[in-house]
């Protein structure tokens, strides 16, 4: 958050905490934010040599480092497959990390990818994996119900779409992220008020 908002205080703060592989991740969000793909495929290609070295091995950061590169691949129109990346990240941080952020924003992504290349109730079914009483934190679930309800739209099932929708609302509500539960309460009613 520091980075992003330019807060270098709190970043400074906090870097002498982390490990090598912690502090890549953080260049990464840097990088990213400056559209410097060349270097963000190097950064994570140094960060994945750290978490896999038996001395600093971090399964989550791994996951966490494949599902960024999955998303780059995307970012930068790489020729490179990017679901490979995504189902690794997937797999990895559903075993090491299950119902984290992290793990629920590895199915979101997935999901979004299947969308993109027009795989949409493949999609549908990975934003069904993140159940509405499940124990994935509360953005997770919301994003999830906003993105099943994207799909349904698409392919006419409306009241379904709704349904969605109006949990996403409630969600976000219950969260304190009101812009979310505004966007959310607002597509509700833009689908709905037709019916």
């Amino acid at each position: 958050c520091s980075i992003s908002l330019g807060i270098t205080g709190v970043y400074g703060l906090t870097v002498s905490k982390l490990n090598d592989a912690e502090k890549l991740i953080l260049e990464l969000i840097d990088l990213r934010n400056n559209a410097n793909f060349e270097s963000m495929f190097e950064n994570i290609e140094k960060g994945l040599n750290l978490v896999r070295d038996k001395k600093s091995r971090d399964l989550v950061l791994e996951g966490r480092l494949r599902m960024e590169l999955g998303l780059l691949k995307i970012q930068s129109n790489s020729e490179e497959d990017p679901e490979v990346d995504f189902e690794w990240a997937l797999r990895r941080l559903s075993s090491v990390s299950e119902f984290s952020r992290l793990h629920g924003l590895a199915i979101i992504n997935k999901a979004a990818y299947h969308e993109k290349i027009d795989e949409k109730l493949m999609a549908l079914h990975l934003y069904g994996e993140i159940a509405l009483n499940s124990t994935f934190p509360l953005e997770v679930i919301g994003f999830s119900r906003i993105g099943a309800a994207r799909i349904l739209v698409q392919i006419n099932h409306i009241g379904d779409a709704c349904r969605h929708l109006y949990n996403a609302h409630n969600i976000f509500t219950k969260s304190n992220n009101l812009e979310l539960a505004w966007h959310s309460g607002f597509q509700f009613l833009s689908i709905a008020s037709q019916y």
